[in-house]
């Protein structure tokens, strides 16, 4: 059909256009996008992402969040910036809980794509007029920690393995709260389960948690804390 056709030839932004939708339709439509540099389709009010395992010029821009902050996702392409401005307006205009689930298999972008709708999430905050990082020094604010604290978070529970140099290794629930205004006024979180079983073993070809290397590479630096904690160096292990 002529669907089919322009599946090929560049794809359709949102899924549930195509006609037939088969397995083989959706595949079709997948690789025409990412071939394009397509990063985002839509399914609907899914979003589906496939990582393109380099950088895309541009496709995290300034412009391109004030696209979604000044306009909303209706009308718009397809990007987790859209999700996240979704959510958000859902939450300010409607004042109701919103939830964003990020799954996936290993090395799919779950990481990178929860950081990015945090990134989102504290940009609609700054700007919200309430304080945060619009009315105090940006270092101290409360959405530079609410980011900042994602890199606590990989250090203790992300690790290589075969397939991922970064992989979570543990589930989280994330709660971030808001003010009325738009305005974060917290964040916590509810659940987290690690993979308690690659602190005494790892397979061949992977290794334990970042914070493990972390801990070596600063007692090499610093022989009072090697002493004090017994670390040897990393190739001991």
């Amino acid at each position: 059909s002529a669907r089919v056709r322009m599946v090929v030839s560049g794809g359709v932004d949102d899924m549930i256009k195509l006609s037939p939708l088969t397995e083989e339709s959706i595949r079709d439509n997948l690789k025409a996008r990412y071939v394009r540099g397509g990063v985002y389709t839509s399914v609907g009010t899914v979003l589906l992402s496939v990582n393109p395992f380099q950088i895309i010029d541009g496709l995290y821009d300034a412009e391109v969040t004030d696209l979604y902050r000044k306009n909303g996702q209706p009308g718009q392409p397809p990007h987790v910036f859209g999700t996240a401005d979704s959510a958000y307006r859902g939450l300010v205009t409607n004042w109701k809980a919103q939830s964003v689930i990020v799954s996936g298999e290993s090395g799919a972008g779950k990481t990178e794509a929860t950081k990015l709708i945090l990134e989102y999430l504290m940009e609609m905050s700054a700007e919200s007029g309430q304080g945060g990082a619009a009315g105090e020094n940006a270092d101290s604010s409360l959405e530079d920690c609410c980011m900042h604290a994602q890199t606590v978070f990989e250090s203790f529970g992300n690790a290589a393995t075969v397939r991922n140099d970064n992989s979570s290794r543990f589930g989280k629930w994330i709660e971030v709260l808001f003010s009325r205004g738009g305005h974060v006024e917290g964040a916590r979180i509810r659940t987290y389960l690690l993979e308690k079983s690659r602190v005494v073993k790892v397979d061949p070809g992977e290794r334990t948690y970042h914070i493990f290397y972390q801990l070596l590479a600063a007692a090499q630096r610093d022989q009072d804390m090697a002493q004090k904690y017994d670390l040897r160096p990393a190739q001991t292990f």
